[in-house]
């Protein structure tokens, strides 16, 4: 009997993906970017929406998170060129998962993030979240000087996520 139910568990298991794909439910798109198949989605909010103004950020990255941590040791982040961006800003500036990050590099409007290696054990939790990558004040960016909607990327490495979105100014 415990066999004829565990066989029947296992079965439903096994068949269950493919009753789903074949009712019409289809494949389930990544949460994150996975580089050459796609991209994901970033969220931007600015402290200060004005135009021209001194302003934090922060960006989201809807992906999927181990343990509430991205996989990835560098994060690119492609601002608006519009967006002025000083050619220095200290790490204490800037966090990732809540993390200071350990090195920012300035080219443009571009800044690469170095992002802090996790310590000790790490949990198997998977599942979908939001990664925070936040720029303080004190990083000094400052708004377009025009209002409307701007474009953004970031890029993961090593595994080449990329995500995109638009910031509202004005």
């Amino acid at each position: 009997m415990v066999r004829k139910l565990a066989t029947a568990s296992i079965s439903a298991m096994l068949l269950a993906p493919l009753a789903w794909a074949s009712a019409g439910g289809g494949p389930v798109p990544p949460v994150d970017g996975a580089g050459a198949s796609g991209s994901g989605v970033a969220t931007a909010k600015l402290s200060n929406s004005a135009a021209g103004a001194r302003t934090a950020l922060t960006v989201g990255l809807h992906a999927e998170l181990q343990c509430g941590r991205l996989s990835a040791r560098t994060l690119t982040v492609k601002l608006p060129s519009q967006l002025r961006v000083p050619h220095l800003v200290a790490v204490s500036a800037v966090t990732a998962g809540g993390k200071p990050v350990t090195h920012a590099k300035v080219s443009g409007s571009t800044v690469v993030l170095t992002l802090p290696v996790p310590k000790g054990v790490t949990c198997d939790v998977l599942g979908p979240g939001v990664y925070p990558v936040v720029f303080l004040s004190r990083a000094g960016l400052r708004n377009p000087l025009g209002s409307g909607s701007y474009a953004f990327s970031v890029l993961a490495s090593p595994r080449g996520d990329a995500w995109h979105g638009t910031l509202a100014v004005g």
